[in-house]
């Protein structure tokens, strides 16, 4: 996520799917490299043409797959007219918008989801710090994501911190943050 325009009216946040596109890119491009260098050295001569022939072809259906489930996020906070345009687009044209007014709005959220892994391979955990909009009304889905559920350095604890504070302190409502219990916490 980045900060596109910020002044005394209007913040614009905006997550877009470039750096998911160079990250599709660079990963595939990692893959095919070290399948080339170290992965044909175990299989057969005749396997090794075939693979060949058609690992193209898996590239290019698993960057179009993830081309078609990413989507861009921009987030517009307007003080003019007191509303929030969640506009969520992805990248061939469909576009899903949702709007509120500064008054729906309780509080923003950062939230720590801590998902375990479990695999053949052992146990391994993926901790996402995304921001929430929270409505007033406390129904059932008042819960809005305005950031990415993603892992890593694209969905840091600081950096989610920051985003949510500014909202926060631009639509003046109160900021918080949920972390999941520690283990003394737990017991």
């Amino acid at each position: 996520m980045k900060i596109i325009k910020q002044d005394s009216g209007i913040l614009i946040i905006k997550d877009s799917w470039i750096l998911a596109l160079g990250s599709a890119v660079f990963a595939l491009g990692l893959f095919y490299f070290i399948f080339n260098k170290y992965g044909a050295s175990n299989i057969s001569v005749a396997d090794y043409k075939l693979y060949s022939k058609y690992l193209p072809f898996i590239f290019l259906i698993t960057f179009i797959l993830l081309l078609a489930i990413y989507s861009e996020l921009e987030i517009k906070f307007d003080k003019s007219v007191n509303q929030i345009k969640i506009i969520k687009k992805k990248i061939w044209g469909s576009k899903k918008t949702q709007e509120f007014q500064f008054s729906d709005i309780e509080k923003i959220v950062l939230k720590e989801d801590i998902k375990t892994n479990n695999s053949h391979k052992g146990r391994g955990q993926s901790i996402y710090y995304p921001l929430y909009l929270y409505l007033k009304d406390g129904e059932i889905g008042s819960e809005i994501l305005i950031s990415k559920k993603s892992s890593g350095i694209f969905n840091s604890l600081s950096k989610n911190r920051e985003f949510g504070k500014t909202i926060a302190e631009f639509i003046d409502v109160p900021f918080s943050e949920v972390r999941a219990p520690s283990i003394s916490e737990a017991l």
